[in-house]
């Protein structure tokens, strides 16, 4: 009984104040996007991924920066979030460059996944891979970190991210 109540005085006042509506949309489209990198956030990755992952022409690729937790150590949280920034800046770059409708969310922290087309998978992940490459940080006291980004392709979320977990150890290994 409520329910109707507040549904109809919503369109009432979505019919009198029809800017209203422009605003909620535009709050609704606002909490979909991360807020340091410009990308979709975890929210919109969470709300894609079913229907991504159903449909066989879609890929899903993660992304990680190995050593990021180091980085922020080493050189600040300033340096740390310009990383991601750049880092999303080269993803958003890279599907521009294929003209993929690829989509591009911020899991969180370093990760972050995209959204292609499976015949774009892996031109896609090796572009941001080389776009991006690695990078050597000084720090104080000769402290050094070496930061990288590694991609993983999946049909599924869930097979990316355990391929990207075992790229990563095997990274570390390494160095």
């Amino acid at each position: 009984m409520f329910e109707s109540f507040y549904a109809s005085r919503q369109f009432v006042s979505e019919f009198i104040f029809p800017e209203a509506l422009e605003r909620r949309a535009q709050l609704e489209r606002a909490l979909d996007v991360d807020s340091l990198t410009g990308v979709a956030n975890v929210r919109a990755l969470e709300r894609a991924l079913p229907s991504a992952e159903a449909d066989e022409s879609v890929a899903v690729i993660a992304f990680d920066c190995n050593n990021f937790g180091l980085l922020n150590k080493v050189r600040g949280h300033q340096i740390g979030d310009a990383m991601l920034q750049e880092l999303a800046s080269a993803l958003r770059t890279v599907a521009l460059a294929y003209g993929a409708p690829c989509r591009v969310f911020r899991r969180g922290g370093d990760e972050f996944v995209m959204l292609v087309p499976v015949e774009l998978a892996e031109v896609v992940r090796g572009a941001v891979e080389s776009l991006y490459g690695e990078y050597d940080f000084d720090g104080e006291n000769n402290s050094h970190v070496r930061v990288s980004v590694t991609g993983t392709i999946g049909s599924t979320f869930a097979e990316a991210d355990a391929l990207l977990q075992s790229r990563k150890r095997a990274h570390k290994q390494v160095h």
